[in-house]
């Protein structure tokens, strides 16, 4: 424990990253120069620190922990949308001249029977947590009648491997629903 401490404090990069986002940037320091994508940027805050530049230094770090917490976000956001159009054409005859059959069938016009759209995104699990949430909302037409819903979801990984959902449609009539969902195999 305090060795750890004094690592941190007699390393001007570490200290910084301490003294800015706390543990969290010193184990971002430490997780990034285990990994190659990123082995540069420990030596980079140690050069800027070495040329007495530490705002840029500051700069530097904020920007590699912004980045990163934007990537590992935006792989891991669940998104779904869907759009469904129910179509009739309305044809007219014609007479002509149709390879000696005397008739064309020519559509005139499309009437749009019903549309539904929907939208859902999610927030992902944050490391050591085991619960998500989803929000969504869908809207239809049918008939020249329309209607709109909301969904919230709530998921909790109850066990390992093992998913609890909980859903809330907000629609004229809402409802709620329950499933889970099992991981049999990740092969």
């Amino acid at each position: 424990m305090f060795k750890d401490a004094y690592d941190t404090l007699s390393d001007p990069v570490l200290r910084q990253a301490y003294d800015i986002h706390g543990h969290r940037g010193v184990e971002f320091i430490r997780r990034t120069q285990q990994r190659k994508e990123h082995a540069s940027l420990y030596s980079t805050l140690t050069l800027l620190h070495s040329n007495n530049q530490p705002n840029a230094a500051r700069q530097t770090l904020l920007r590699a922990m912004v980045d990163n917490e934007y990537q590992t976000r935006s792989h891991h956001i669940p998104t779904n949308a869907n759009l469904e159009l129910k179509c009739t054409t309305l044809h007219t005859t014609f007479l002509g001249n149709n390879g000696g059959e005397g008739f064309v069938n020519l559509p005139t016009s499309m009437e749009v029977e019903s549309a539904n759209m929907s939208f859902r995104v999610g927030m992902p699990r944050k490391e050591g947590s085991v619960w998500d949430i989803t929000l969504g909302g869908n809207s239809m037409v049918q008939n020249g009648k329309g209607s709109v819903s909301g969904v919230i979801a709530l998921g909790c990984e109850a066990v390992p491997f093992t998913d609890v959902n909980v859903e809330l449609d907000l629609a004229d009539q809402p409802k709620v629903s329950m499933s889970t969902t099992s991981v049999m195999s990740n092969k």
